[in-house]
């Protein structure tokens, strides 16, 4: 057989386009070449070793991609790597709040979600919920800022809450949180209902009807008392009752857009029902009225700055 074309038909043979009939050609002359003098071709080593084991391949029926054998040791450290990697994010994935939806308001901004168990949340100003898109063996949620929420009542899934450090865990009731994190406190409000509440682990606290829950997040202390003022707490309205000025001023901030600072500590508390929807400029007004009832002073000291002394 003539040089040229026997290279070319080894070729085809690696490359495992030869025909049945050619690689019957190859593999006699394979089987021969070793015991021929005279050969006229000469095959190199590496072209010998590829045409070997082309020949195994196709007597297994098999495809198989060889590594140069120096590189198996560096496949066998890849592949390791490689599913610790996809473990990795896996547990990543299916543990984060960005694996399910989340819902946003911005300052002054009030929405309404109904989750896929018919649960409405009424999200208020720069506030954040995390959420899956359908519910699974359990209902959770996450809540960063402020939001009411009337839970659709399953007594086989209690549907539970987790904002900061506190957990809460109902059944079917309605409800107002208040967590922001730069506030000093945070509040709970029932409307109806009965809630669990649970700050940093210590003993729940059952709240019912008209119940506010506090803890103040600066020294753990966690305080219950009735309020009368809970109508309205599912609409864009800004109600306190005997709140503290600073907790007051963490509200005006995110539903006003405003910066309230103090050059003084405020020992006092404060009591309105605010429309929201009122330009910012009328509703501190209203503060500034009241906090001269307390011989404090609100200064005005930029567009949306303002000092209490």
């Amino acid at each position: 057989m003539e040089k040229k074309k026997l290279s070319k038909l080894i070729d085809r043979y690696i490359s495992g386009e030869a025909t049945v009939a050619e690689q019957k050609i190859v593999n006699d002359w394979l089987d021969a070449i070793g015991d021929q003098s005279g050969q006229p071709i000469e095959l190199s080593r590496a072209r010998k070793s590829l045409a070997k084991r082309r020949l195994l391949d196709q007597v297994n029926h098999r495809k198989v991609k060889r590594f140069p054998s120096r590189n198996w040791k560096i496949a066998a450290a890849i592949i390791p790597l490689v599913g610790l990697g996809l473990v990795f994010w896996l547990m990543v994935f299916f543990n984060t709040p960005s694996a399910g939806l989340m819902a946003s308001t911005g300052v002054g901004e009030f929405r309404e979600l109904t989750l896929s168990d018919g649960t409405i949340v009424t999200l208020k100003p720069n506030s954040k919920l995390y959420y899956p898109k359908a519910f699974g063996e359990s209902r959770e949620v996450k809540l960063e800022g402020n939001a009411f929420f009337e839970v659709f009542k399953d007594p086989t899934k209690p549907f539970s809450i987790q904002f900061e450090e506190t957990s809460i865990e109902v059944l079917g009731t309605s409800f107002e949180i208040i967590g922001y994190k730069e506030s000093r406190e945070q509040q709970v409000t029932v409307v109806s209902g009965l809630v669990s509440v649970k700050y940093r682990g210590q003993a729940e606290s059952f709240l019912t009807k008209s119940d506010q829950w506090k803890v103040n997040k600066q020294t753990g202390e966690i305080s219950k008392r009735k309020v009368a003022e809970i109508d309205g707490l599912d609409q864009a309205r800004a109600i306190f009752e005997e709140a503290s000025m600073y907790q007051v001023a963490t509200i005006l901030s995110n539903y006003f857009g405003l910066e309230i600072k103090f050059s003084t500590e405020v020992d006092m508390s404060l009591s309105a029902n605010l429309d929201a929807t009122l330009h910012k400029e009328v509703v501190m007004q209203a503060i500034g009225e009241l906090l001269k009832n307390h011989q404090y002073e609100l200064i005005k000291t930029s567009a949306d700055q303002y000092v209490v002394r």
